[in-house]
């Protein structure tokens, strides 16, 4: 694989994303495409989650340097705002009470069926990774949604604290 610039002095402009069919309300989220992208080639993807209550997808900037890179390098990169994140309302936030994990992991879950719809997604190349709650999130995800990916990479939280994160490493693929 031919390794890109680090820091890219023009970034990728994501592109905003719904994914629908979630009951009560639709799902913001963003994609960012490689440069050059080609609708008729296929890509794989990855699915950067977080899912942490309070954080909506533009809270973090390293998640935000690491799509860069992963596009630049041929990845479609994803974010969606799960259950549980401020701004769609007190049901929406309140519903991941005592339940943490449940309803974020559906929403990644639904996501990731979405976008296996899209032409130019390689179904089966679909990764999803997080860190911190973020590893946590894709553990879960992992565990009881078999099948919606096939690879992930979660990574724990590097301090002791409110939760703990049990690691599971499930194979990043090569291209």
């Amino acid at each position: 694989m031919k390794s890109a610039n680090l820091f890219p002095s023009m970034p990728i402009r994501p592109d905003d994303v719904q994914v629908q069919d979630f009951g009560w309300v639709d799902i913001d989220g963003y994609m960012i495409r490689p440069f050059h992208f080609d609708s008729t080639k296929i890509y794989p993807v990855v699915m950067t989650v977080y899912g942490d209550l309070n954080h909506t997808m533009f809270s973090t900037s390293l998640r935000r340097w690491l799509q860069q890179w992963l596009a630049q390098n041929g990845y479609i990169c994803v974010n969606i705002n799960n259950r549980g994140v401020a701004n769609y309302g007190s049901k929406f936030m309140k519903i991941v009470y005592k339940q943490l994990g449940k309803w974020e992991s559906n929403d990644f879950a639904e996501a990731a069926r979405y976008l296996a719809t899209l032409p130019y997604v390689d179904r089966s190349r679909m990764a999803i990774m997080g860190t911190s709650y973020g590893g946590y999130s894709t553990t879960y995800t992992l565990l009881t949604h078999p099948g919606v990916s096939r690879q992930a990479l979660p990574i724990p939280r590097s301090q002791t604290g409110g939760y703990t994160t049990i690691s599971i490493l499930s194979g990043i693929w090569r291209r």
